[in-house]
């Protein structure tokens, strides 16, 4: 662990449960902007989110193909593949855990989103530790957590993330936020961080 570890939250859809995940404490939230399904969500209901929760809430907008990121976002996510939006003030790459590969992400990226491995166990073992602690020297890792609070201590201490992204681990359905399990894993999150800079 390099710093104090950030968290984000993935699939937010509801100005309220945005008000309420800012209220215990999250530190981001990616807005699928233009995407099908549940989870995505249009530009009123961004500008709704973004009046919902505080202005130190970082909003990280992940646009479907073919939409544009709102001037409110914070930062832009896109594939490794993408160059950087103009409009972004910072851009995370996301990419697949079996494809990080340091030499392919962009120099200009801000950060690494990097999704789990396949795992039928849903566990944090779902990353290869040796690759992300590599990796962690030269790039800021965003690590998704596949097992909610259950891997938090794993990751933090193996895999020297910038922050931990939870998504459907926290969710009780797409687009609705189970924010129970989102507390317990903030609550492991915050014990670990001041563990480490008390």
């Amino acid at each position: 662990m390099i710093l104090p570890a950030r968290t984000v939250l993935d699939g937010v859809s509801d100005p309220g449960q945005a008000a309420e995940a800012a209220a215990l404490g999250v530190d981001g939230m990616v807005l699928r902007l233009g995407e099908q399904g549940p989870v995505g969500i249009d530009a009123q209901t961004a500008r709704a989110i973004a009046a919902a929760v505080p202005p130190l809430v970082d909003l990280w907008c992940l646009p479907a193909p073919g939409s544009e990121a709102p001037a409110l976002a914070d930062a832009v996510v896109t594939s490794a593949r993408t160059p950087r939006p103009p409009q972004a003030r910072r851009h995370i790459v996301r990419v697949a855990h079996e494809r990080l590969d340091v030499e392919a992400i962009p120099q200009a990226a801000d950060a690494v989103w990097v999704r789990p491995r396949a795992s039928r166990s849903g566990a944090a073992t779902a990353f290869d530790f040796h690759l992300l602690e590599r990796a962690s020297r030269s790039l800021r890792l965003v690590l998704e957590i596949p097992d909610g609070a259950a891997g938090v201590e794993t990751a933090m201490r193996l895999g020297r993330p910038f922050a931990l992204l939870f998504a459907e681990a926290v969710w009780r359905h797409p687009g609705i936020i189970d924010l129970d399990r989102l507390e317990a894993a903030l609550a492991v999150t915050a014990r670990l961080n001041k563990a480490a800079y008390p």
